[in-house]
């Protein structure tokens, strides 16, 4: 579209604010005798202020927009390095074949207001290469859209620099005359920083050195608290934790929390879940930005329980995503809530003896004293719940279930660690799905009622506050 306008006389235009002239060509003036230019202020000569945006200026580019999927339904504003991300363009008058030619940038003002003004010049150009190794810089268009696959590697000397640890990534496109910036808007930027935090979080109890010693307990927390009870079985737990959660942390190794006590019992629930929340503060803090790109999942045992309570309360107060929370054995689970946005499962072990000497060692026990329960009796068994910890149902927790151990070997001892391995997935699959419903029959000449469980495998001693009563043998 053109326009030639051609007057006799003389031209004068008025503007009551700012008068702004643009083009994306020449401006040329062409005069018979002289060009006058005045101000009460100064006449500034530099580089020009960016075009504003305008549907009248461009011609072939609509959209611009980063995601997840190829289809570019579900957008993304961040993204970590090893990501593997789309950019997608829509245009308009490019016929299919033509190539639009794409540039990579970081963007490196900081707020909107240095956007505003913003020198281009700074911003850090980042070359993209095919699977070849080849700098490529144009894309085909067809049916009015582009689409870059690209996986967002070696970023960290871009990432390392910046005071935030994160780059803003966007395009400038150019066909024919045409330039932009895409996405439009710098709010929609593609966010990349470098994750550092494994999805996998492992809480361990608590341990003791002079206990370790007499072996029976773990010498130390973290790792070693995991490889005390798994041995060489750990990096199979490990796996099958990822599969559970739909995970692949690429080192293979997960974040391991120590949420012991000093003392076995010299702190609350309460206490050590506040303990969680100040630990991830500590350590997380800084990786907030990062971890929003991500969603974590935990397991916890004994007194890990409340602080990885804490710690999962804390990424969910700001921001981050915590899928699930597995709680094995969980100490002192009446004495704290967790949080509702964290979905969690609560797991107890139990077994079942006829063998009284076995309830007498375990009635004088000072642990088992602590918590003031009883052991209870169904038919001609004793039910030994987990004695170090009690069976209390946790606050919060979507789900509470206490499972009767299938382990040959299980005793009074090691009951307390009994379902540390990977038997706890489908545990946990099988509390989640099973239905209960109410029974009565006679025993003995007596009368008693309770609970059926369908539709699953594992044997639970209660669902809830329901006992089931019918996976008590009969003989």
């Amino acid at each position: 579209m053109s326009r030639i306008r051609i007057v006799g006389g003389t031209i004068t235009k008025t503007t009551g604010g700012d008068h702004n002239i643009y083009s994306e060509g020449n401006i040329v003036y062409n005069s018979g005798t002289a060009v006058t230019e005045t101000s009460e202020t100064s006449i500034v000569y530099g580089k020009p202020k960016d075009l504003p945006s305008s549907p009248l200026l461009k011609k072939y580019f609509e959209d611009g927009w980063w995601s997840s999927d190829e289809a570019g339904d579900i957008r993304i504003k961040k993204a970590l390095v090893g990501d593997h991300v789309y950019f997608h363009i829509t245009t308009k008058g490019i016929p299919d074949g033509e190539i639009v030619q794409m540039k990579l940038y970081d963007d490196d003002n900081t707020n909107e207001n240095e956007r505003k003004d913003k020198d281009k010049d700074n911003d850090d150009y980042i070359k993209t290469r095919m699977s070849n190794n080849q700098k490529r810089l144009g894309w085909m268009v067809k049916n009015n859209k582009v689409v870059v696959s690209i996986v967002l590697n070696n970023l960290e000397s871009f990432i390392k620099d910046e005071e935030d640890k994160e780059i803003e990534l966007y395009y400038r496109c150019s066909y024919k005359t045409e330039n932009v910036e895409l996405p439009k808007s710098p709010s929609n930027y593609l966010r990349v920083t470098v994750d550092t935090i494994p999805q996998l979080i492992l809480v361990n109890g608590h341990w003791n050195r002079i206990a370790n010693a007499l072996g029976a307990s773990p010498g130390s927390g973290g790792e070693k608290y995991w490889d005390y009870f798994l041995g060489r079985s750990k990096q199979t737990f490990i796996k099958d934790s990822e599969t559970h959660f739909n995970i692949n942390y690429k080192n293979g190794t997960p974040y391991f929390f120590d949420g012991s006590s000093f003392i076995g019992g010299s702190s609350s629930g309460s206490a050590r879940k506040q303990k969680g929340k100040e630990a991830a503060k500590e350590k997380f803090e800084k990786e907030l930005k990062a971890m929003q790109t991500r969603t974590y999942y935990f397991i916890s045992h004994s007194e890990g329980g409340a602080f990885a309570a804490g710690v999962a309360e804390y990424l969910t107060e700001n921001g981050v995503t915590v899928g699930e929370h597995i709680m094995l054995s969980c100490d002192e689970a009446d004495e704290f809530t967790v949080n509702s946005q964290v979905p969690t499962y609560q797991l107890i072990p139990c077994y079942l003896t006829k063998d009284y000497t076995i309830v007498k060692k375990i009635l004088n026990l000072p642990r088992f004293i602590f918590h003031s329960q009883q052991i209870k009796k169904i038919r001609d068994y004793y039910i030994i719940v987990d004695w170090v910890v009690g069976d209390y149902r946790l606050k919060g927790a979507i789900k509470s279930g206490v499972v009767i151990s299938n382990n040959p070997n299980v005793d009074w001892m090691n009951l307390h660690a009994d379902l540390i391995d990977s038997n706890i997935f489908k545990q946990l699959e099988d509390l989640k799905k099973v239905r209960v419903g109410q029974v009565i029959g006679e025993y003995k000449g007596e009368f008693y009622s309770g609970y059926a469980q369908y539709d699953v495998n594992t044997r639970f001693y209660r669902v809830e506050d329901n006992i089931i009563i019918d996976n008590i043998p009969l003989n």
